[in-house]
């Protein structure tokens, strides 16, 4: 499902984890992480319609990096059991 370069992208964000940094390299962002797991909700899209996070973190509110260093998306509109 992820391309070989995923990880090795994840790895790098972790090292260069800054906004100049990521927008450097969205592009492989978009290719690498975001298409594949798009992919993957649309098969998963009879179980809800998906929801992607947000790639960067609210530091104003929890201190650490400004990135987040995976994806995530959620399936569905209910709350969480």
């Amino acid at each position: 499902m992820w391309r070989p370069g995923a990880l090795d992208f994840l790895r790098e964000l972790e090292a260069n984890n800054d906004r100049d940094w990521f927008k450097a390299n969205r592009d492989r962002y978009n290719a690498l992480l975001l298409e594949p797991s798009r992919e993957l909700a649309a098969k998963l899209a009879h179980l809800g319609e998906p929801h992607f996070f947000r790639p960067w973190n609210n530091t104003r509110f929890r201190p650490g990096p400004p990135l987040k260093e995976h994806i995530a998306f959620s399936i569905g509109d209910g709350p969480a059991v």
